[in-house]
């Protein structure tokens, strides 16, 4: 019988995630290890099927003449990139901008240390 190829990996992982990981190694009495290879498995494989839907999504909507199939399929694919409706993005630009018009906001001087200050909490 061939073996597969170990290859160790050391990974951080938030005290939450940590937590579900022990949970679902108690309840399904493996070991830690394997239900991160499971999970991790399990995540490729969607990921996969997530790309293929949104390539044959691609495919019918370059194929489509029908403007009303174009426009649904056009907001369907900006779901797959941007995760909203063009109505909630559009809504989302336009609370943004009421929020400049009354003065709200982070001053432009400010702006540069409170991005870098959210890229440091990603």
């Amino acid at each position: 019988m061939p073996t597969t190829k170990q290859v160790r990996r050391s990974v951080s992982l938030p005290a939450q995630v940590a937590k579900q990981v022990d949970g679902l190694a108690k309840r399904r009495r493996l070991s830690e290890n394997r239900v991160l290879v499971e999970l991790i498995e399990e995540g490729i494989e969607a990921q996969k099927k997530k790309e293929q839907a949104f390539f044959d999504l691609a495919d019918r909507f370059r194929a489509a003449k029908d403007p009303d199939e174009v426009k649904r399929l056009g907001d369907s694919l900006g779901r797959f990139v941007f995760g909203e409706s063009r109505e909630a993005i559009n809504a989302k630009i336009r609370r943004g901008i009421e929020q400049l018009d009354r003065g709200e906001g982070i001053p432009d001087d400010e702006l540069d240390a409170y991005l870098t200050k959210l890229k440091r909490q990603a």
